[in-house]
């Protein structure tokens, strides 16, 4: 029994989603009404078209996730720590920038009349995150990043190049629905190294991580 306790309690990272969730809220409620809000815009945001389609991928993304961290955790649990710690750092890190400089943006097209079943989907997302705030950098595309790589190395899936193949064109389109479906600005996009960067060699590199494992 001892045993099998022990073998489970790298699932009790998982208790950091509920805190981030908490703290996400709080911003999206607040952060519009700071002093210091900063409306996230560039040039490439007006030649980017709006393709409803691409909502899919970008809905897919929270199945991913969860995939993600199912999977690792049920097959290797050292991968599932360490994609808790890119996860945890990267969205941490993410959210403080955002306490400190509240950002967000104003691309949404409006959508009072849906067409067809993707306007209709996208309209659903943006009712659900009404305010278009804490979208730099965007935690989609860093969260699809730390996903494909941590899933790509898994004990079993390692000598499958199909796999990342597959993951990493997965993460390519979740890139591209952020900016297609007007989610995020192109900068939210381009400004993901700067976080990712740090986050994987904590998680991959960092002595301390290796003592946990």
């Amino acid at each position: 029994m001892k045993k099998k306790i022990k073998d489970n309690m790298h699932w009790l990272l998982l208790l950091f989603f509920p805190f981030q969730i908490i703290w996400y809220q709080i911003l999206e409620k607040t952060s519009r009404g700071r002093e210091w809000f900063i409306s996230v815009h560039c040039v490439l945001d007006d030649i980017i078209p709006f393709v409803p389609v691409f909502i899919i991928f970008y809905i897919l993304w929270y199945f991913y996730v969860a995939f993600s961290l199912i999977y690792t955790g049920l097959k290797d649990k050292k991968e599932f720590i360490r994609l808790m710690v890119f996860y945890a750092s990267e969205v941490s890190l993410t959210l403080l920038f955002c306490t400190i400089v509240p950002n967000g943006h104003d691309l949404r097209p409006v959508l009072e009349n849906p067409q067809n079943i993707w306007e209709y989907a996208t309209k659903f997302i943006y009712e659900a995150d009404p305010h278009s705030v804490n979208v730099l950098p965007s935690m989609h595309v860093m969260n699809s990043v730390g996903a494909s790589i941590a899933i790509a190395r898994c004990v079993n899936l390692k000598d499958k190049g199909w796999v990342k193949i597959l993951c990493w064109f997965f993460t390519v389109l979740v890139i591209f629905s952020t900016v297609l479906v007007k989610q995020h600005s192109a900068i939210d996009v381009l400004a993901t190294p700067v976080l990712i960067v740090p986050c994987l060699l904590l998680a991959y590199k960092s002595k301390l991580v290796n003592k946990l494992l």
